[in-house]
């Protein structure tokens, strides 16, 4: 046996963390399970990637938007 010549403190360490190992183990095999049996809907890189372009086309008046409200906040 591995743990023959340790304390009775090692031991318990050593006992408690392999609870935790199984504990962890089990959460996430039953993770992986609810991954793989979750619907898988493709994200559309290139969607994603006009939106944002979109978006930051936009910004200069954003920034004037909000520049005018602190200015006048001051």
């Amino acid at each position: 046996m591995l743990l023959e010549g340790v304390s009775v403190d090692t031991k318990g360490f050593v006992d408690a963390k392999l609870r935790d190992l199984g504990s962890e183990r089990r959460r996430l095999q039953n993770r992986c399970e609810a991954l793989v049996s979750a619907p898988y809907d493709p994200i559309d890189a290139d969607a994603v990637l006009r939106g944002g372009l979109v978006s930051l086309r936009d910004l200069p008046r954003l920034l004037e938007s909000g520049a005018s409200k602190t200015a006048r906040s001051s």
